[in-house]
């Protein structure tokens, strides 16, 4: 056996090895959470209460990211031969099992963690009729969260099209400076339509079906003031619709990267936190393909937000 295949089959292993922990990490997790729902345990000091929604969601989404992580260990498979065919990814490429495994994680991360503190809002608000208690918002964990947010958001989309799909990162992702001027206006005219339309819907949501329209964690945020709310606006602009748009709808559809992102508000909890979203990602994600350009939806990103955020610092 050559230098190098041993050197291969020992990246495999570490591979393999990683992978298995974190599965680990995962079903003693899901244990974890079947022992509190059971034993009717309080995972939250400050409410006399088991959370079995909160709970169930995490075991779910943790059993079905451990599903395509041992795939991965047991190679090949249905699972992995699936994903090779509708995708670029070779899984026997310890760069491409790194990106994969990476993926899993942060889908697991953003779409149940993040569900399940939303989860968990709403069984505070609705079963113990209680208000939420947040930790506390300051500058330094909003920037913080910002930065963390960049790995699966931008450089995780990056490394994957120079990685798997050997192209272009801009041009894969719509960052191209192409007609720029047209799609920052184009963004602008979005963000102001958005601004009309979904304030509409929600005020509908919260008369006529009674959805609760206080949003704690916003709230928090306004106290921060300007220069943080600016900040806040353009981040996530860039950051979400990066992942979003450039990297999801464009492997999937703007149907499936509208529900993913809209998901990814319900750590809200309030339910119009959620159709809002899902509304705003339907609209830039049609500006998306009609342009092939991720200017405009991140402008549009950018401006509602600011203009939402100063409109209730100011004006209510």
């Amino acid at each position: 056996m050559s230098e190098n295949s041993t050197r291969m089959d020992i990246r495999h292993v570490v591979m393999d090895a990683v992978t298995i922990l974190i599965g680990a990490y995962l079903i003693l997790n899901s244990i974890s959470w079947v022992n509190i729902i059971i034993g009717g345990h309080h995972p939250i000091p400050e409410y006399d209460y088991h959370f079995p929604g909160m709970g169930s969601v995490i075991i779910i989404s943790s059993l079905i990211a451990c599903i395509f992580l041992f795939s991965y260990i047991l190679r090949p498979n249905r699972i992995t031969k699936f994903i090779q065919s509708s995708s670029k990814l070779n899984l026997n490429k310890k760069n491409h099992g790194l990106l994969y495994i990476i993926l899993i994680v942060t889908f697991w991360f953003m779409f149940g963690i993040m569900v399940a503190n939303g989860i968990a809002s709403f069984e505070i608000r609705w079963i113990l009729g209680e208000e939420v208690i947040l930790d506390e918002v300051t500058n330094i964990s909003i920037i913080g969260q910002q930065l963390l947010m960049l790995f699966p958001f931008v450089f995780l989309p990056i490394i994957w099209v120079k990685l798997v799909n050997n192209g272009n990162f801009k041009q894969a992702l719509g960052l191209t400076s192409e007609k720029i001027a047209w799609n920052l206006v184009l963004g602008f005219l979005v963000a102001l339509a958005t601004l009309l339309i979904i304030p509409v819907v929600n005020l509908i949501f919260v008369e006529f079906f009674g959805f609760s329209d206080e949003n704690i964690l916003l709230e928090s945020m306004l106290e921060l003031g300007p220069l943080m709310a600016i900040f806040i606006s353009v981040s996530a602009g860039v950051t979400e619709e990066i992942f979003f748009r450039g990297f999801i709808q464009t492997r999937s559809s703007i149907l499936i990267a509208a529900t993913l992102f809209a998901i990814t508000h319900a750590g809200y909890g309030i339910m119009i936190q959620i159709i809002g979203p899902f509304i705003f990602g339907l609209i830039v994600g049609i500006l998306y393909e009609k342009t092939d350009s991720l200017v405009g939806p991140i402008t549009a990103h950018s401006v509602y937000n600011i203009i939402l955020i100063f409109a209730l610092m100011y004006l209510f």
